[in-house]
């Protein structure tokens, strides 16, 4: 596929990156699209940095490479009686992307996962999503081979999150909701607690 020259500087943003994938998921999940030509399209459509680019194959086709794999981790905690066949798209994808990370990113730290993937619930899904995303990540973390993860093993190259304006610059194929707008590392989004498994908790979410 040949892409049109960029017109905008390009974005070093593994949030970006990370959404990118999400949406080249989402598409080749609801539209049958090949995940290699999924990737294509969305990395026609922004500008993203040659790292970043790397970060989205990998997630993309990593996911469709170890799909049943990683659905057998996602299963267990699923309740009693839902299988991923009825999850929201949204919410299957994003999962699908923890497990990988978990267990074929060694470098990622387990709370970066959880914290990317649940912005990411919360930008996309519905109400509910991002609590259902990230109880279920971290089950994954405590069952993963980051349960006791070694901060010395952190990979310190997270460039910082794209703004709203690059996040803007992706292609629309996920349903448009509004963005809350929190600065990446707030207290809102950076209160990460360590009890028993990695949880993330909003501000003014009840435990």
């Amino acid at each position: 596929m040949e892409c049109e020259p960029a017109s905008r500087p390009m974005i070093r943003s593994r949030r970006a990156a990370r959404e990118a994938a999400l949406r080249a998921l989402y598409q080749s999940d609801v539209a049958a699209v090949a995940p290699g030509e999924a990737v294509e399209h969305v990395l026609c459509e922004i500008s993203l940095h040659p790292d970043s680019q790397v970060l989205v194959r990998q997630l993309t086709i990593g996911v469709e490479t170890e799909l049943g794999p990683l659905d057998d981790l996602i299963r267990p905690y699923l309740a009693s009686g839902w299988t991923l066949e009825r999850l929201a798209v949204i919410d299957r994808c994003l999962l699908r992307m923890a497990a990988y990370e978990l267990w074929h990113l060694p470098a990622i730290p387990p709370k970066v996962t959880a914290h990317e993937l649940v912005i990411l619930a919360k930008k996309y899904g519905d109400e509910s999503s991002y609590k259902f995303v990230n109880g279920v990540i971290g089950q994954l973390i405590a069952h993963s081979p980051k349960s006791n993860w070694d901060p010395s093993e952190t990979d310190e190259s997270e460039p910082e999150a794209a703004s709203e304006a690059d996040s803007a610059s992706l292609p629309d194929v996920l349903p448009a909701v509004e963005e809350e707008e929190v600065e990446e590392g707030s207290e809102a989004l950076s209160s990460l607690a360590k009890i028993g498994v990695w949880t993330l908790r909003r501000e003014g979410d009840q435990p």
